[in-house]
């Protein structure tokens, strides 16, 4: 501390400092100690506490993620399984129709474990069997059917709206 006080003595700045009144050191040291309190509050205590506020808020908003998805996973393992529901339909609709010789023109998966089945240009008996053969083997449910006749007799463009076995 002798050698620090030793040092600012004879440096410019110690020299300045002493050569001035009692008051202005006063004045001088009180400015200073105030600068160097800013300083050290600005670059290191704000820094420091902001980021000490900022990481308990994230802390705060992913255990309040974490409960929201506890308090749901129930729900959504629902609605994941309902979902492989659906897309199980695709391959038993699809096989269905080549042993039936339909050509599915359009497969489109809707909410709710719909799978919406568009034809075109069908032999009507083979559309009738096709549906009932998936109802009656695969449990495979249509829903909705809306058939439109060609030009040509016997044959008919449809829509069909299925569901498995059992959904609402």
């Amino acid at each position: 501390m002798i050698r620090l006080r030793q040092w600012f003595e004879r440096s410019v700045l110690g020299q300045q400092y002493f050569s001035r009144s009692r008051s202005d050191q006063r004045i001088i040291a009180i400015v200073s100690l105030l600068l160097a309190v800013s300083l050290l509050w600005f670059l290191l205590w704000k820094p420091v506490s902001d980021w000490h506020e900022d990481a308990t808020t994230r802390m705060a908003q992913a255990q309040s993620t974490l409960d929201y998805v506890k308090s749901n996973e129930a729900a959504a393992r629902k609605a994941g399984s309902g979902k492989s529901d659906d897309a199980s339909l695709i391959p038993l609709v699809t096989r269905a129709a080549n042993a039936q010789d339909v050509t599915i023109g359009r497969l489109q998966p809707e909410s709710g474990g719909i799978l919406s089945v568009v034809l075109e240009g069908q032999a009507f008996d083979k559309v009738y069997r096709w549906i009932a053969q998936l109802e009656q083997n695969n449990g495979v449910v249509a829903r909705w059917v809306s058939i439109r006749g060609e030009e040509r007799q016997g044959y008919v463009s449809a829509q069909v709206r299925f569901t498995a076995a059992g959904s609402p």
